[in-house]
């Protein structure tokens, strides 16, 4: 849709064509414009003007109808010939993005089968078994980051990556606790009331939420960061790892920071709608350092071998090909975002 296009819509031009046909056939039936005039201004005008318009959408629905796999075949098309344009794009990175998740994929069945067969015994087995469905519903969002990313919905992977975001804090904070709070989470699967303090009431079992009378997901989060922030003793690493839950949480709301930003385009006074060819760098990023997060949780729970030479081989996709290779490829745009940076 680009401001500068002044035509009439089309559905303008039918109608505008239908009525002057109606009012040439009036005047060489012998009305007058002030016959014209007067009808148009009746009641009779405003009834027949109404049916037209329902004629048309009638008429415009079966015409989509007879001719929908036409319609669809062209847009597969123009699909297709949009996947070839962002691979040959960002095609280096998205490479890694899908090789991060393959080989995070191969590493955590090698370190489940390992901890199957030593046989370990935990005193923390409901911790255990928490981190093990969080990691994997999170290598889902992860699956489904990439998916957007290269279809380009750079916009929608930020509304994915908030998910990634809040299954790390929930991770952190079980990780960080008792056994039983692992408990009351898994117990908590079995709610299904749709109040969302309910789906955080299992967070009272920690003596941090005890005295918590409504408990959200931000306050998991927030107890997340704490936790961080006293384990690293680095504020300056907590205010980014804040900061990248903050910027998704403005662009993907309905805030007019979120919706304005969300189209700015490259110095053109368009609004552009669908699928984009700018703006990967910072999501892709962001959500493989989140998702390796999660992973270490997970890993480093029962840290063995299988874990220890797995997350270093993540570790350095992310740092030597990830990082690197998209922010290389997003510099080569002139209107690109400010890069993996969350702010």
């Amino acid at each position: 849709m680009d401001d500068k296009n002044n035509t009439q819509p089309l559905f303008i031009d039918i109608i505008q064509d239908a009525w002057n046909s109606v009012m040439d056939n009036m005047l060489k039936d012998g009305k007058t414009e002030d016959d014209i005039r007067k009808y148009i201004e009746s009641d009779s005008f405003a009834e027949a003007h109404m049916s037209l318009l329902e004629q048309m959408i009638e008429g415009c629905t079966k015409s989509i109808e007879q001719h929908i796999a036409e319609y669809d075949a062209e847009e597969k098309h123009s699909h297709s010939l949009h996947i070839e344009h962002m691979e040959s794009l960002w095609g280096e990175g998205l490479a890694w993005l899908r090789q991060y998740y393959s080989k995070c994929a191969d590493i955590c069945n090698g370190y489940m089968l390992h901890i199957n067969q030593s046989k370990i015994i935990s005193d923390r087995r409901n911790t255990a078994n928490a981190l093990r469905f969080i990691q994997a519903k999170a290598m889902q969002v992860y699956a489904e980051i990439i998916c957007l990313l290269a279809n380009g919905f750079p916009y929608g992977a930020y509304a994915r990556f908030r998910s990634l975001y809040e299954l790390w804090a929930v991770a952190e904070f079980i990780s960080s606790d008792t056994d039983a709070v692992a408990a009351a989470y898994i117990e908590s699967s079995n709610n299904r009331t749709n109040q969302e303090s309910a789906h955080y009431k299992w967070a009272k079992e920690s003596d941090r939420m005890r005295k918590s009378e409504k408990i959200t997901i931000n306050a998991i989060v927030n107890e997340a960061h704490k936790t961080v922030k006293a384990r690293l003793k680095d504020d300056v690493s907590n205010r980014h790892l804040t900061a990248l839950y903050t910027f998704p949480n403005l662009i993907i709301h309905p805030s007019a920071q979120g919706v304005f930003g969300s189209f700015s385009t490259c110095q053109t006074n368009a609004v552009s709608i669908g699928a984009i060819d700018v703006g990967l760098a910072t999501p892709a990023i962001n959500s493989s350092q989140i998702m390796h997060n999660i992973n270490i949780l997970f890993m480093n729970f029962h840290a063995n071998e299988v874990s220890i030479i797995g997350l270093g081989i993540l570790r350095n996709i992310i740092d030597q090909k990830i990082v690197p290779i998209f922010g290389k490829i997003e510099k080569q745009f002139k209107c690109s975002e400010e890069v993996y940076e969350g702010r």
